[in-house]
């Protein structure tokens, strides 16, 4: 048990003439948990958590006449404490002394100079003194290495009054003198007062992570050594539900007796920092949204969001082979997409950051003047992306020989594809749960007006919005999804020597 204490060390006096006087003198020492000490006449001790306070008769005196008939005397020394703490406190009472607890005098004869503390619990015998509360026997006040208990409590006290007998019994034979030693009480809130109990616990409140700590009040908690992992997220600190906190940090403010903490997890989806880094898994830690959810969720917002399906996870991460940016959400249809378009151009492509199955490809920079005719290798870039040729957007694949089928690589980043196109595809799902132009054209998918390239021109930018599918349809057309001002054809199905946008699909 840790103390909360206050000391009072009080001292007997024992004058043996014609009469004999017992003298308590009343001094008091204030014992913080930090053990500061000052000598008053009144004492308390306390924390931001519990106080406690103490004080009694400054001075006790016994006047003892002997008598044939009386040879016991008492005087009673009225304790007053307070204590704060709500599962109670203790007083504890001892010597002054690691070895001594009897009252002793100075003197150069040689006659008896101790009065000892009384033995056992037969109460008090000739030429002895101790203490007794609540009409209990005479016991010996013990020294400061085993301190006895006074009082008790298991509830807060306000100005409780104790009252402690202190006895002499004497015979003839003692010599006349000043006998004293000194007494301490000692106040001692319970442990509870002095420490709270700090659990973790999973997310959902009842796992736990560590096992339980006690901390002192006040104190702060290096969080740092309690770091848990799970599958699928990163983990971004403990929350009592109010605040989250990380670090060498105070998780008490409010100093409860006891702590909850619970691991707040972050998804991986909103961690991770390149395209590359982006799987299945990494989207399905990701709630799916409702269509009719307009809301994203970011990393900074998560934690007031959490995984409401009313909000749309929303992420940027780094294509790591130019280094462009994009904007990612889970749409409603369950999948990850890109809602930006993809802008690489220029740049040879293999396996280990692109969606390559082996070798390497090379995305050209063309001018607009290239995009005519099949199996051609072109790729124009302007303010509203990159506009590819179907063979360019599959890596090759997408030739005239090529009839039907979806591409298994595209030029996407690894771990990225081309969505599927045909009248059961992936665009057509889309569009069924953003069932018009103007939903597939405003967030949170975003598929604006971006025009194409056709015979060396650019045009439609204002009227159309035109993404390549990995599903060929003939030997000279492929499936694209095609968004007017008014209309939607999620699988339409046009020349393979087109210049159009991507918008790439977590695989």
């Amino acid at each position: 048990m840790t103390n909360l204490s206050t000391n009072n060390i009080l001292s007997f006096v024992a004058v043996f003439c014609s009469f004999l006087l017992l003298t308590l003198t009343v001094s008091l020492i204030t014992s913080s948990p930090e053990y500061t000490e000052a000598t008053t006449t009144s004492a308390s001790a306390g924390s931001s958590a519990c106080s406690a306070s103490i004080s009694n008769d400054d001075t006790v005196s016994i006047p003892i006449t002997p008598t044939s008939t009386q040879t016991e005397y008492t005087t009673t020394n009225n304790i007053t404490f307070s204590n704060t703490c709500t599962a109670g406190s203790y007083i504890y009472i001892n010597t002054n002394s690691t070895t001594n607890n009897s009252l002793t005098r100075t003197g150069s004869d040689t006659g008896v100079k101790t009065i000892s503390a009384v033995a056992g619990a037969s109460g008090l015998t000739d030429n002895t003194w101790g203490f007794k509360v609540d009409g209990k026997a005479f016991s010996q006040v013990p020294v400061s290495t085993t301190p006895a208990v006074l009082y008790s409590s298991t509830s807060v006290e306000t100005n409780k009054t104790i009252g402690v007998t202190y006895g002499v019994k004497l015979d003839n034979t003692l010599p006349s003198g000043t006998y004293t030693n000194d007494v301490v009480y000692t106040v001692v809130v319970d442990n509870r007062c002095l420490q709270y109990t700090l659990s973790f616990v999973d997310e959902d409140g009842t796992t736990t992570l560590y096992p339980n700590i006690n901390v002192n009040y006040g104190s702060n908690v290096d969080l740092s050594a309690y770091t848990p992992t799970k599958t699928g997220y990163t983990f971004a600190g403990w929350t009592n539900g109010s605040n989250i906190y990380t670090g060498n940090t105070n998780p008490n403010t409010s100093n409860a007796m006891a702590v909850v903490l619970r691991a707040k997890w972050i998804p991986i989806f909103y961690t991770i920092t390149y395209m590359q880094d982006m799987t299945s898994s990494v989207c399905n830690t990701v709630q799916t949204p409702v269509a009719s959810a307009t809301t994203s969720v970011t990393k900074d917002t998560y934690s007031s969001y959490g995984k409401s399906t009313s909000y749309i996870p929303e992420t940027t991460l780094i294509d790591s082979r130019d280094n462009n940016t994009y904007r990612i959400r889970k749409l409603a249809d369950g999948n990850c997409w890109m809602t930006e378009n993809l802008r690489i151009i220029g740049k040879t492509l293999d396996s280990s950051t692109s969606d390559i199955s082996s070798g390497s490809f090379t995305v050209p920079s063309t001018s607009l003047s290239e995009f005519s005719g099949y199996n051609k290798n072109n790729a124009y870039l302007n303010s509203h992306g990159g506009y590819y040729s179907f063979y360019t957007a599959t890596v090759g694949w997408g030739t005239t020989s090529v009839t039907s089928g979806n591409a298994s690589n595209s030029i996407c980043a690894k771990n990225w594809r081309l969505p599927t196109g045909d009248p059961a595809g992936e665009f057509q799902t889309l569009y069924s749960y953003y069932p018009s132009a103007a939903s597939l054209r405003s967030a949170p998918v975003d598929m604006d007006f971006n025009g194409n390239v056709y015979n060396g021109n650019f045009r439609e930018y204002e009227l159309g919005t035109f993404y390549w599918s990995s599903t060929a349809s003939r030997d000279i057309t492929a499936y694209f999804i095609n968004i007017w001002n008014q209309t939607v054809n999620a699988s339409w199905s046009n020349q393979k020597d087109l210049g159009l946008s991507i918008r790439c699909v977590a695989r």
